[in-house]
């Protein structure tokens, strides 16, 4: 499962959607490959299993020299190398990267209020064991935002 995985289902928009999933778990991978899938969303999916590498694919060292920066991106909180705040702080510390939408993934029980946990407003958080349904609608809402923006850049 590492590497890209592409879908093309009916296009929503004019280009694809760059994803960056960052998890650890296969089958969680799967799941989330499959529902962005039920989604019909017209996607590339780049898949990496820590927090290392996520960042050395944002911030293209090593071997993602040439990596595209991603339009959104999901990301599991309980990374093996890494918690994935941490992940995220590093991002935010970065003005090029600090404004690509992310979704925080987790199947951990948050207090009620998981906004003031991850202290990063700008995110969206989703239980996994939650709606998926929900997180397909969330993807879509960005991607229908993102799409609006560069029409109203066009214009």
């Amino acid at each position: 499962m590492n590497g890209a995985l592409s879908h093309t289902g009916p296009r929503l928009r004019d280009d694809r959607l760059d994803i960056l999933l960052v998890e650890d778990d296969k089958f969680d991978c799967f799941v989330t490959q499959h529902y962005l899938r039920k989604g019909r969303l017209n996607f590339k999916l780049k898949i990496v299993h820590n927090g290392r590498e996520a960042l050395s694919y944002l911030f293209k060292n090593n071997e993602h020299q040439n990596a595209r920066r991603p339009h959104l991106i999901l990301i599991d909180v309980g990374l093996p190398d890494m918690d994935g705040r941490d992940v995220l702080a590093a991002i935010q510390n970065e003005p090029g990267l600090a404004k690509i939408p992310t979704i925080v993934l987790t199947g951990r029980k948050l207090e009620d209020d998981p906004v003031s946990h991850f202290h990063l407003f700008e995110h969206a958080y989703q239980n996994k064991w939650q709606s998926m349904d929900e997180f397909v609608s969330l993807v879509k809402a960005i991607v229908d935002f993102r799409s609006a923006c560069q029409h109203s850049e066009q214009t």
